[in-house]
């Protein structure tokens, strides 16, 4: 139910197709944007109504409303005119969690065009990526409490239009950040990141993990062979203290289990809970399947079984 908690509060007060009333010269603007009036629009933001306000007590911007009526004009208009295109709902949610919510693909190429992050988690951690992979029962439950019209061909359809605008970019912006290249599994931006790179080994931010490990978690063999071809240590400890060997294990990468132990990956280093990388690779399905849900890792149960049991031989034999 996390995905509910996420949207209740990204359009709030918007039922029935927005319906503001105008009660004030000021929220013109929001009508305006809500109707794709670009007339009335230029008019508000020549007047110098701030293209940021928020509806008082509702904090919908005119932005989120342009995206709630699907119109990209007013959403380029209102970006144009400095209106913020990563501003987060009272949920964290961002504009772009929004349109993609709603799968409104002509909205979201503005917004990624007005500098979008593609990447920005909301609240719950999710990011618009993360969003465009909500299910059809649960997005239809969402809309219908906020009295918002969806039709599943359209949404769906349109979700597929952003999943590629957002690969687009998220390709682009690969080639000047190496933890995107990395997240993406993208090999050949990576190669020139790693020949700059000062420390093989730093921690994420937020993720408080090495690279090696994120791309041995995530079955990057190649970008993880990159890293320890280039001099990156096997036995760094993450935030949690556990090692790439145990996000491979886990994940039954086998092939990268196999990659560490020939680089002296050690077996015997404890992780959160106690856990050496043969527990996780003992982990039963429920359990790896909730962990890496929560990671959003892909995972697919024939290929994430066969390699836990390459995984387990493995490590066993190292005992």
């Amino acid at each position: 139910m996390h995905h509910l908690r996420q949207f209740l509060c990204v359009v709030p007060l918007l039922i029935g197709s927005f319906q503001l009333n105008a009660q004030t010269e000021e929220q013109n603007i929001w009508t305006a944007a809500a109707e794709g009036d670009i007339k009335l629009l230029r008019s508000e933001i020549a007047k110098g109504v701030d293209v940021n306000l928020e509806v008082p007590g509702v904090g919908i911007t005119p932005l989120v409303a342009a995206i709630i009526g699907n119109q990209p004009k007013a959403v380029r208009t209102l970006i144009r005119a400095g209106a913020d295109a990563n501003k987060a709902s009272q949920d964290g949610n961002t504009p772009l969690h929004v349109a993609a919510f709603l799968g409104y693909d002509k909205v979201a190429s503005e917004l990624v065009k007005g500098g979008g992050d593609i990447f920005g988690s909301n609240f719950e951690g999710q990011s618009p990526y993360d969003t465009l992979e909500l299910d059809w029962p649960t997005t239809e439950y969402i809309a219908g409490f906020l009295s918002l019209e969806v039709v599943e061909a359209e949404v769906m359809s349109g979700r597929e239009a952003i999943n590629k605008i957002f690969e687009k970019e998220a390709v682009k912006r690969a080639r000047k950040d190496p933890w995107i290249a990395l997240f993406i599994g993208d090999e050949r931006a990576m190669k020139r990141h790693v020949r700059k790179m000062d420390d093989l080994n730093v921690l994420h931010d937020e993720l408080g993990a090495t690279p090696l490990s994120i791309a041995s978690l995530f079955g990057y063999t190649s970008i993880a062979e990159l890293l320890l071809k280039a001099g990156a240590n096997p036995n760094t400890r993450n935030q949690n203290q556990s090692t790439a060997l145990h996000g491979a294990a886990l994940m039954g990468n086998a092939e990268i289990v196999k990659l560490l132990l020939d680089h002296d990956a050690d077996t015997s280093i404890v992780g959160e809970g106690n856990t050496t990388a043969l527990d996780l690779a003992n982990l039963d399905w429920m359990t790896t399947e909730a962990v890496a849900g929560a990671l959003s890792v892909p995972f697919d149960f024939d290929k994430v079984t066969a390699g836990k049991k390459a995984a387990i031989e493995m490590l066993t034999a190292t005992e």
